[in-house]
């Protein structure tokens, strides 16, 4: 912020620290990854957090990774779609949201993957069911 007094009036100037593609991606310390306990381990995982979309209208989606290096934690990846057309180039904070009743895992931890930025969370137990 700028401020200057000329001839009686006072103009306060604002810089807006312009958009840069290291603030695109997944927000860190935001994601969080839960299960319900079961007799025979865990079930239904539900991974929370959140991304930050050069645009709005970008369509997120969350689906296992291809390949599961270790059984100690669960991989997703993350897959942004942009929109089509024209859109303001606004930085845009969205939910990531994944949901899996069938998860019979009870894997240390859950990451989540978008392009080469990488989040590990601790999988944690759900205190009541998770909301769909």
């Amino acid at each position: 912020m700028i401020a200057f007094r000329a001839a009686g009036v006072c103009a306060v100037l604002m810089l807006a620290k312009a958009a840069m593609a290291q603030d695109v991606g997944l927000v860190d310390g935001s994601f969080r990854a839960s299960y319900i306990p079961s007799g025979t381990g865990c079930t239904s995982l539900v991974v929370t957090g959140q991304f930050v979309a050069p645009t709005p209208g970008y369509t997120l989606n969350v689906k296992p990774a291809a390949t599961q290096p270790t059984p100690a934690v669960y991989a997703l990846d993350l897959i942004a779609t942009p929109p089509t057309g024209t859109v303001i180039q606004v930085l845009t904070l969205m939910p990531v949201e994944y949901d899996d009743p069938k998860f019979s895992a009870c894997p240390y931890g859950v990451s989540i993957a978008y392009g080469k930025q990488r989040i590990l969370v601790g999988l944690t137990p759900a205190t009541a069911a998770p909301q769909r």
